[in-house]
């Protein structure tokens, strides 16, 4: 469970990275 939250986290940061640039 908390090795998903860790993924999910990491794409939601990969995502808003990209959003921002």
């Amino acid at each position: 469970s908390n090795r998903h939250a860790k993924e999910t986290n990491k794409i939601l940061i990969c995502d808003l990275g990209r959003s921002v640039d």
